[in-house]
């Protein structure tokens, strides 16, 4: 027997354009603009002039308009209504003549803001808006002025000459190259800009340099107000809580906007959020951890890094926070999405997020984590000394259940603490750790070069106890004893957490046959825990010096395996035999000595129970478990996958229709010429080979094969059978089947089981067409300097009837087979938000014979979503690893079922790429956050055949952002 080992994104950052349209008037004799009053001089008091013939407008209110608003962006952008603005009145932009002019418009009705009083806040571009940031002029004091009956006012205009000396004294500096440094923006008190800062630069350049007889619009909004408040889970306020909140903003939102504040505005891009709350957490769950020993307080080594290294909005010059006693408020902000994070030593963490609207907002931060627990510790010293002199360093770290896990340190949710702890003469230290978050901890006690170790688990609002024992003196031996329907074994395997280890480690023990001992082994004191094959997990106790033995009975059952003749036929055809082998798989792959020392033992009964014949009956004793089965006769091999329990199975009779983990599909070849036997080859379900990945956030990686995830590790194998018959095995579900004959080719989808008849005329080829994909208008007569870059780019996938598929772009020509396809289209826009970056269509369509043309503009395409996932708690009784929380690699990622992404029937498989490992209240768990997707019902499916009740559904809405957890018991 031997043992058998199983086995992105490009990040656009685009600019938030939105450029205001200026339209002269329509065709035919142009009014000529009515002239506003000549400026004498730039005086302010002059610039209040407006222009002639202007009709007058009552301010809307909010009353007014609240049926008119608009909806907020996560942003703080307020899409504008349908209804346009109304006609803005004529007026003469000159810069020549010192002016400009612009409108104030009310962005949720596009109305007006007539008479209505401004603060103009001097901004300024060092170069270009591209990559360049506008932030407030230092030191220059905002000017005050109303717009008039129209929403109108106008800006001081100076032209300057990059080699004049003149100091500048207007309001909007524009150079004569063509470029605009410094600019005013007026903003009415209370409310906020909905436009980027590039989109007004450039829309005064062009207002600047047209000499345009409109003015340009300024949508602007009404500001939030926000008050944050930190509560218990019950609701009431603490006013002890920490707290920190953030704006966020999207990739190419207005995050420039804060810049018009008095206040100095901490924010976060969206995409980095998630990463800041994980750290955030992280330092949270290290406030309020101490340590006393021998009676005295004793400090840490090395402080955990401080929270208040968090996003958090703070007031003036000082810095000083304006978070008080566990809540905040705050004035004038721009209507964007806000994320805040509270922490309490007792009450636990919390996270919540609102997206605010004009006027009051309220968010409330719920701590419904477990409360932390407390440690007992104490650290004997066994041998000579210590020294008096001799202190103590005591470690303690936040680790998993199987030991040291790298994977929850890499994911920010590791914590370690370090003591020096004073001589203790006794050789005795006793303290204890107050305010320790729940979960599983490892602690090492090191003094005069000896080191010792221990893990222990935490449990929330509990005191946990602990030793460890330290000193040359402080071994134990253990002489563990395991055997087999009462004989002990020669050889065996375990595996053991404790001691000096900070990860399990494997043993491989033998037994002295001379002298009938077993192998003892000398460990360090302490606790143990201990896995062995088919047995439940031990927990045992080492005291300094002990000898301890412990018998271990493997849990068998009988099995009785045999073979039937037409499958025995195919393997070994002259005389219809197969060899049996029986290989661990799972956990406890590479821990299988106990299966030689089995092996051994059968072998002397019977020294051919492991040759399968027809009419033969070979009964086994076999170690509970799951395992890989191999037949290997001398011309072919067969394997698959079975699992042995309590309750069975009894027997296993190995046939064409009965082989455990595989399914039958029989192919039948009729009416081929002699010697051309139609070769077959066999491709994973293109519903699962190429399915969407998640996580992607551009069009390069928007598929990738998850046929490892899926399947598992599953293959195709083929047994050649007489009169052109050919037995083919894999697991249930679904293939695309490939024939290559002399006659031809062909492409087929066939199921397991199942079985097909191919014949030559199906060979032939299916008759194809040419299909053009185009995504924009083309001009033959376009020169190349005038090309532009499309406005969206299109992509996706085509699957066909015989269940292959390929992928697609807008390309010059391509060939698809006739009859009915279905595309799934994906849509990107570069330069817009994330949430309305990428959208998606799904569209079936009947390929004709001849040419086509195909318009992917004209789909109905929906934008993605965004879908944040949480998988907690254990897949299984303890006699099993958690799947998912090893970081060896073998365990199957979860996967999405995308339900409303039919292909022939079936949903498509959704990859959601690597996790991130949580520990909420010291339970195992995987995240995945901000995953991008399609709109539909997904289902989450935890892994490779989970119960339904473990795999919940979710719907993910066009542009929203959906929850959705799985509880494993």
């Amino acid at each position: 027997m031997q043992k058998q080992f199983l086995v992105p994104a490009l990040a656009i950052c685009g600019l938030l354009v939105l450029a205001s349209v200026w339209q002269l008037s329509s065709s035919g004799p142009k009014p000529k603009p009515s002239k506003p009053t000549e400026l004498a001089s730039l005086n302010e008091d002059a610039l209040e002039g407006a222009p002639l013939e202007a009709t007058s407008t009552a301010p809307p209110s909010l009353e007014e308009t609240a049926n008119a608003r608009g909806q907020v962006t996560p942003d703080g952008i307020i899409n504008k209504p349908t209804q346009p603005p109304p006609p803005a009145p004529l007026v003469e932009n000159d810069p020549e003549k010192g002016r400009v002019w612009v409108r104030l418009l009310d962005a949720r009705s596009n109305q007006p803001l007539a008479n209505t009083r401004c603060r103009l806040e001097a901004i300024s571009n060092n170069a270009s808006c591209f990559g360049d940031w506008y932030g407030r002029v230092d030191g220059t004091p905002a000017k005050s002025r109303s717009t008039d009956g129209n929403g109108l006012l106008s800006l001081s205009v100076q032209v300057m000459d990059d080699d004049s000396d003149e100091e500048p004294n207007a309001e909007v500096i524009f150079h004569a190259d063509g470029w605009v440094s410094n600019c005013s923006i007026p903003i009415p008190p209370g409310w906020q800009p909905t436009f980027g800062m590039c989109a007004y630069i450039d829309g005064m350049v062009e207002l600047l340099s047209a000499k345009a007889t409109t003015p340009l619009d300024l949508p602007v909004a009404p500001a939030a107000n926000l008050h944050v408040v930190v509560r218990d889970r019950w609701g009431v306020p603490l006013p002890d809580a920490e707290l920190r909140f953030a704006l966020v903003y999207k990739e190419g939102g207005v995050s420039d906007l804060l810049a018009l504040r008095d206040d100095d505005l901490e924010q976060v891009d969206e995409d980095g959020m998630a990463y800041w709350i994980d750290e955030y957490r992280s330092m949270a769950g290290n406030t309020g951890v101490s340590a006393s020993f021998n009676g005295k307080p004793v400090a840490e080594v090395n402080y955990a890094p401080g929270i208040d290294d968090g996003p958090v909005f703070v007031s003036g010059d000082q810095r000083e926070p304006v978070v008080r006693n566990g809540a905040a408020t705050l004035r004038g902000l721009p209507c964007m999405r806000v994320i805040a994070a509270g922490w309490h030593s007792l009450y636990g963490f919390g996270t919540a997020d609102l997206q605010m609207v004009p006027g009051s907002n309220e968010l409330n931060v719920y701590l419904r984590g477990a409360p932390p627990g407390n440690l007992k510790v104490r650290v004997e010293w066994h041998g000579d000394g210590p020294d008096e002199d001799d202190e103590l360093r005591l470690v303690m770290r936040n680790t998993g259940p199987y030991g040291e896990c790298d994977l929850l340190a890499e994911s920010e949710d590791g914590h370690e603490y370090e003591w020096d702890i004073e001589p203790a003469g006794s050789g005795v230290w006793q303290g204890v750790i107050n305010n320790v978050p729940p979960g599983y901890w490892w602690l090492e006690a090191s003094a005069r070069y000896t080191t010792g170790t221990a893990q222990v688990r935490v449990d929330a609002g509990a005191t946990s106890d602990v030793v460890v024992y330290i000193g040359d003196d402080a071994y134990a031996e253990w002489t563990p004893v395991i055997r087999c329907n009462g004989v002990p074994l020669e050889s065996a395997s375990l595996r053991l957490l404790g001691g000096d280890e900070e990860r399990t480690r494997e043993y491989n023990l033998y037994r002295d046959t001379e002298n009938d001992k077993p192998e003892t082994v000398e460990l360090r004191a302490g606790e143990y825990t201990i896995w062995i094959p088919t047995l439940p997990v031990t927990r045992i106790s080492l005291k300094p010096g002990e000898q301890r033995t412990d018998v271990f009975d493997l849990l068998t059952t009988s099995v009785a395996f045999s073979i039937d003749s037409a499958l025995a036929a195919l393997l070994t055809p002259e005389d219809k035999w197969a060899t049996l082998n029986l290989l661990p798989t799972g956990a406890w792959d590479g821990v299988e000595q106990h299966l030689y020392a089995m092996d051994k033992k059968m072998r002397e009964r019977d020294g051919e129970y492991d040759v399968l014949k027809p009419g033969v009956t070979r009964v086994w004793d076999v170690p509970i478990g799951s395992y890989v089965w191999e037949l290997i006769g001398l011309h072919e091999r067969l394997s698959g996958w079975i699992e042995f329990s309590s309750t069975g199975p009894a027997g296993v009779r190995f046939s064409l229709d009965n082989a455990p983990g595989l399914e039958l599909l029989q192919v039948e070849r009729r009416g081929f010429m002699d010697g051309d036997w139609a070769n077959l080859s066999f491709d994973d379900d293109p519903l699962t080979e190429r399915a969407m990945l998640a996580s992607a956030d551009s069009y390069d990686d928007e598929y990738d094969s998850v046929s490892e995830y899926v399947m598992n590790g599953d293959y195709v194998q083929q047994l050649r059978g007489a009169n052109s018959i050919s037995y083919v095995f894999a697991p249930r579900g679904t293939m695309r089947m490939e024939v290559s004959s002399d006659v031809g080719y062909g492409s087929f989808r066939v199921s397991f089981p199942g079985r097909i008849t191919i014949q030559p005329s199906q060979l032939i080829g299916p008759r194809t067409a040419v299909i053009r994909l185009v995504q924009e208008d083309e001009d033959a007569d376009a020169d190349e300097d005038d090309y532009e870059e499309p406005e969206f780019y299109y992509y996706g996938l085509v699957y066909f009837e015989d269940g292959s598929y390929d992928e697609f772009a807008p390309e010059d020509e391509v060939e698809w087979p006739v009859g009915t396809v279905t595309l799934m289209a994906s849509r990107y826009k570069e330069g817009a938000d994330r949430m309305h970056r990428r959208a998606f269509a799904r569209v079936e369509y009947q390929v004709k014979p001849g040419k086509h043309t195909i318009d992917l503009r004209t789909f109905e395409y929906q934008f993605y979503g965004e879908l944040d996932i949480e998988i907690v708690g254990h897949s299984g009784s303890d006699t099993h690893f958690d799947s998912w929380w090893l970081d060896d690699g073998k365990g199957p990622h979860p996967v999405l079922l995308a339900l409303d992404q039919c292909v022939q029937g079936e949903p498509r498989y959704v990859s959601l790429g690597e996790p991130g490992r949580v520990m909420p209240d010291g339970k195992l768990g995987l995240s995945y956050r901000n995953r991008l997707l399609p709109p539909g019902r997904y289902k989450v499916i935890p892994w490779a055949g989970a119960p339904e009740k473990y795999c919940p559904t979710v719907e993910v809405k066009p542009g929203e952002h959906a929850r959705v957890t799985a509880m494993i018991d």
